[in-house]
């Protein structure tokens, strides 16, 4: 029998991946940014080498990200999905409630839509015998002496 910890713990195993924070995780960070920096850090922080290793990321970056350009080019073959601003616009809560195959557009269509949706079963009658003794009365009990300190 297989047990279902068995399978979480199979599939963790083969999609998991260790990974580490550090400055250049990043998806543009290649061997040439990593070399760069390497040499900065051995220059003792001198100019020369600080301005390579900004020369070298901005190329890295603009490599990597007109790859990515591309990519989305060629996939989608629209060049206004790269654009936040042309994308369709969300839609207001009242219009993307749609109760019944209808949209629900005035306040009280909403309400009605979640009075019947939340409180269907309002009516129904109630079996409570399957609570045993769960709701059976019980002995009252004395109230214990307060203190002084208590009052």
């Amino acid at each position: 029998m297989i047990l279902i910890s068995d399978c979480f713990a199979k599939v963790w195993i083969t999609h998991a991946t260790s990974s580490w924070t550090s400055v250049q995780l990043k998806g543009w960070w290649d061997e040439s940014c990593a070399e760069a920096w390497r040499q900065y850090q051995e220059s003792d922080s001198s100019s020369e080498k600080w301005c390579n290793l900004r020369c070298i990321t901005k190329h890295a970056k603009r490599k990597y990200f007109e790859e990515k350009i591309k990519h989305i080019l060629s996939q989608n073959k629209r060049l206004w999905d790269l654009m936040s601003w042309v994308c369709a616009p969300k839609l207001d809560s009242s219009e993307a409630i749609v109760f019944k195959g209808k949209p629900c557009l005035t306040t009280e269509d909403i309400r009605n839509a979640f009075q019947e949706t939340f409180n269907s079963a309002q009516l129904q009658p109630i079996y409570l015998g399957c609570l045993g003794q769960a709701l059976a009365p019980k002995s009252k009990r004395e109230w214990a002496p307060f203190s002084i300190l208590e009052i």
